[in-house]
């Protein structure tokens, strides 16, 4: 659970209430789309080749009728309950059985037999277990129930494939068993024939680009981009897929945006340079795992305003320097713009960290950031601390809020 600053603007409320878990957006909804691993002869959430029917007091023969007139066969009552199972025919749809069935004499009603499932989905990614961040049993010492509840959200949404994170960072290592499935791809770009088929000033840029070293190149080796390949992990590694970790939204999608390259800096410019490629491009996140204190840019406002113009949340970090932002400005968190989330570290107590910024008016929340498992070059895992770590926790809430309700 995500302790929370002063909230500036609404997005607060819908990732706070998000990381209790979506299924409290669900109670009393009748229907939903099966999540992973649902039988494959479901469609919508409910069994499309059978329906449950109850007959009024007195009416015994009633679902028999009934069943005959659209030559439906019947799979038996269940037990103690007056109600029948009613094979339908093929072709018959099964909204169009329903009206049916309750327009015949008799009948009190026909519903659906949906789809149940648990109230939590666990991954079988073998090194789940030490994501306390997503589902903490107090296995590192720490406060059982002190995560992000994706358990819980995950039985609703893992993510989508229309959801883009784009993750202005250094590299990515887009070999990475838990990241390469997940990476988005260009759909106006043909692959090594060295031409800028999109014509958006970007030559081959299949699945992102290198603002720091102006090409195509998102990985340069691991000193300079661990940091990229880790966030991008956290956000986003492939779910449920028997490999390493689960992203917390692990079937959405990752946009490498490299800005920060040698040494662990990036210029201003091209971060500005990486925000406009991915409003272009569509991502609907954008985590910005990095920041400085007192560099105020307006270039830099004036880019991620445009993506509030269209939409895209800004999820960025408080700083690792333990100071009062309040006091102590640092960007991008301070801009004052109202689709930037700041966020915090908290450790697996649900305590803010001591090397974590915070500030009642500039600080929005904070997530799971000291120890965290996640992916790093080389196909290995490692485990990071920083508020850099808490900000994709917190995009890939949002991107399953977005997954589930996409007109947001």
């Amino acid at each position: 659970m995500f302790l929370r600053a002063v909230p500036r603007h609404a997005w607060w409320i819908l990732i706070s209430v998000a990381s209790a878990g979506l299924l409290l957006w669900a109670s009393g909804a009748a229907a939903r789309t099966a999540p992973p691993g649902e039988p494959t002869s479901v469609g919508g959430g409910f069994a499309t080749d059978r329906i449950l029917v109850k007959a009024e007091k007195g009416a015994s023969r009633a679902v028999a009728e009934a069943s005959r007139r659209v030559h439906a066969s019947s799979r038996g009552e269940i037990p103690g309950s007056g109600v029948s199972l009613v094979g339908l025919p093929e072709g018959l749809p099964v909204e169009e059985a329903i009206e049916r069935y309750e327009a015949a004499p008799g009948i009190e009603y026909a519903e659906r037999d949906f789809v149940m499932t648990e109230a939590a989905l666990f991954p079988r990614d073998p090194r789940f277990k030490t994501q306390y961040g997503l589902h903490n049993r107090g296995q590192t010492g720490g406060r059982s129930d002190a995560d992000v509840d994706a358990p819980e959200a995950w039985s609703l949404t893992a993510g989508s494939r229309a959801v883009v994170i784009a993750v202005v960072d250094s590299g990515n290592y887009t070999r990475h068993a838990d990241l390469r499935d997940n990476l988005w791809i260009n759909p106006g770009e043909v692959a090594g024939n060295r031409v800028d088929d999109d014509k958006n000033g970007y030559v081959d840029d299949v699945n992102g680009w290198d603002f720091a070293h102006k090409d195509n190149t998102l990985y340069h080796g691991y000193e300079e981009d661990d940091h990229g390949t880790h966030v991008a992990g956290v956000a986003a590694a492939r779910g449920n897929n028997g490999v390493g970790i689960a992203g917390v939204a692990w079937r959405s999608r990752i946009m490498p945006l490299k800005y920060i390259g040698p040494g662990g800096s990036g210029y201003t410019s091209d971060a500005v340079a990486a925000i406009d490629y991915a409003i272009k491009k569509g991502a609907s996140i954008i985590n910005i795992s990095s920041g400085c204190g007192n560099c105020f840019n307006q270039s830099m406002l004036d880019a991620i305003k445009r993506a509030d113009a269209v939409g895209r949340l800004v999820v960025t970090t408080a700083g690792n320097t333990g100071r009062n932002n309040n006091v102590t400005p640092r960007y991008p968190c301070n801009y004052a713009s109202p689709n930037v989330i700041c966020v915090a570290a908290t450790d697996d107590r649900d305590v803010l960290a001591g090397f974590s910024n915070y500030g009642s008016s500039t600080v929005d929340l904070a997530a799971p950031g000291v120890e965290i498992p996640g992916t790093v070059p080389n196909g290995a895992y490692a485990t990071f601390t920083g508020t850099s770590q808490a900000a994709p926790h917190v995009a890939g809430v949002a991107a399953l809020v977005k997954s589930k309700y996409p007109g947001l």
